[in-house]
């Protein structure tokens, strides 16, 4: 039913003033081949200025390229080869418009990596978000534990610890912290030893040595020879004994 004071009105009027507003024809029209030719050109003359280090003549080509499909991974690499001087508010409109551009995600990396170095924890804390990137999870791991923040730093970091990947060096600090905390047990050091050999990636398993205990560190150096020489599993007199788990799987690991 139309409101009483609608009522007696003809149809053709009350359907008029019912009706949605219809956008602007001239705004959803989509562009000419020759606007979209000239937008192409100064998408290129805007790449080369980027590369020339003309943020002069980048600026005034940007307005003409804000509704260009490639626009925002212009605007991505042009703050990201100018995040020593870039503000934090450029940087945070640019990820909050354009999270769901791959681009976006490249500079998040690249702007956390820049705030680390500068010790810019806080900030670190506030524009991290969770990822597959260990490095960036290590760096916030980092600003929380500067910050005095430990038991959030070191939440869940042996899902991080057992990856079957090298773990970088931003990941060190939380590593030493997570130990010194009591999270790090041989076993779970052996655990992350025998993932990293059987991924067969036994430059990442070297280091992971340290935090072995000593008999396992000598079950490791054996591994990591039989990785060099594989006859050695036929010639160690260790991996012929019986009842050793670690000798075993080294065995089939070898075989």
């Amino acid at each position: 039913m139309f409101p009483t004071r609608l009522r007696g009105l003809p149809v053709a009027l009350l359907l008029a003033l019912t009706a949605p507003i219809a956008a602007d024809p001239a705004a959803a029209a989509p562009l000419s081949e020759t606007a979209l030719a000239a937008q192409r050109q100064s998408y290129l003359d805007a790449e080369r200025a980027l590369a020339a280090g003309d943020r002069t003549r980048m600026r005034t080509l940007s307005p003409q390229l804000r509704d260009y499909p490639l626009y925002p991974y212009l605007r991505a690499r042009e703050l990201g080869q100018n995040l020593a001087t870039a503000s934090s508010a450029e940087i945070r409109q640019f990820l909050s418009q354009w999270a769901d551009v791959p681009a976006a995600a490249r500079l998040r990396g690249a702007w956390l990596r820049a705030l680390a170095e500068q010790s810019r924890w806080d900030d670190v804390i506030a524009d991290y978000r969770p990822g597959p990137d260990p490095e960036l999870d290590c760096l916030y791991r980092t600003a929380l534990l500067n910050r005095d923040r430990p038991d959030v730093a070191l939440n869940n970091f042996q899902a991080l610890w057992l990856r079957e990947q090298p773990l970088p060096a931003a990941c060190d600090r939380p590593v030493q912290a997570w130990a010194s905390q009591g999270g790090l047990t041989p076993a779970l050091a052996w655990q992350r030893f025998a993932a990293l050999m059987g991924a067969r990636n036994p430059a990442a398993a070297r280091p992971v040595q340290t935090w072995l205990e000593p008999v396992d560190q000598a079950w490791a150096r054996l591994w990591l020879q039989v990785d060099q020489n594989p006859a050695l599993i036929l010639q160690a007199p260790d991996l012929q004994m019986a009842g050793s788990d670690r000798g075993a799987g080294i065995v089939t690991w070898g075989l």
